[in-house]
């Protein structure tokens, strides 16, 4: 009995010993330079640094303070990156990754299917955000040349085999506030209780199929394209559709506005018709 005893206690010790020695003498300088090549390659013009790297038991990788910055778009920081393996993949000819981002006081977690060709590049991805705070982005703030609050939330399903609709979104903004830099409709601001979103992207092209807008004061439905442009600000939307007014809230403008400048249904409508158009820095709206 003494001599299995023994050796599982010498099994545990040279398992203790190994897995000490890997976390301290753990190559972090090597693999943060290979991983950074692969990322170059995957994502051409993007420049990456890592700010620290450690192993994860179950066995994973834990980054954290990671930069990315493209040509002529804003940074993107993000505070920690957990990645672990599918073990099962490293068999095949894709190796599944699980991630588990912290950043912008919220978390985007989701699974992504990398090919081992030459190089390297993400077959499948989906992923799910939540609690991202529209207050931490720092460039939306800038390219929007406004302040924006609320959260938001949703999926992400990316697939590289489909080449029409390789990137499609499932969108939540929860009580978002939107800064009008010129008062409508006697407010400073736009807000809403949620606004839920679907749209694909294909390279620079959004089309949004749906956007309903929900709010203490105005609702509504809306869709449209946006067109991503460099500098970001000088992208161009164009979005239109129908918003409801609340009661209390029109009963307030027809009280304070000159029924000259009240919004006009069509007739048989059961909603105002709106267009929402114009460059991310300089939006402008039309009612039809």
């Amino acid at each position: 009995m003494k001599k299995p005893r023994k050796r599982l206690l010498y099994l545990f010790y040279i398992l203790v010993v190994t897995g000490l020695f890997l976390y301290f003498r753990f190559p972090a300088d090597t693999i943060s330079g290979y991983l950074l090549f692969q990322a170059k390659n995957m994502f051409p013009g993007c420049e990456a640094s890592i700010g620290s790297l450690k192993p994860t038991f179950p066995p994973g990788l834990k980054f954290k303070q990671i930069d990315l910055k493209w040509p002529n778009r804003q940074p993107v920081a993000i505070e920690q990156v957990v990645v672990s393996p599918g073990y099962l993949s490293l068999l095949g000819s894709q190796t599944t990754l699980f991630i588990k981002a912290d950043t912008l006081g919220g978390m985007l977690q989701g699974r992504v299917n990398v090919s081992k060709g030459k190089p390297g590049r993400i077959i499948t991805d989906d992923a799910d955000i939540e609690g991202i705070a529209l207050k931490k982005i720092d460039w939306l703030k800038m390219v929007s040349k406004r302040e924006l609050s609320g959260t938001l939330g949703g999926k992400l399903i990316y697939n590289q085999k489909s080449t029409r609709e390789p990137l499609r979104a499932g969108l939540t903004f929860t009580d978002l506030t939107i800064e009008l830099l010129v008062p409508v409709f006697d407010m400073t601001s736009l807000a809403f209780r949620s606004v839920e979103a679907d749209m694909v992207m294909n390279h620079q092209q959004i089309r949004i199929n749906r956007c309903v807008l929900r709010g203490p004061k105005i609702d509504g439905n809306l869709s449209g394209s946006v067109s991503i442009k460099a500098p970001l600000e000088k992208s161009t939307f164009n979005l239109s559709g129908t918003i409801e007014i609340q009661p209390d809230f029109m009963a307030y403008l027809k009280k304070n506005l000159p029924g000259s400048l009240l919004p006009k249904k069509k007739s048989g409508s059961n909603g105002y018709p709106v267009r929402f158009f114009g460059t991310l820095d300089k939006p402008g709206f039309s009612l039809k």
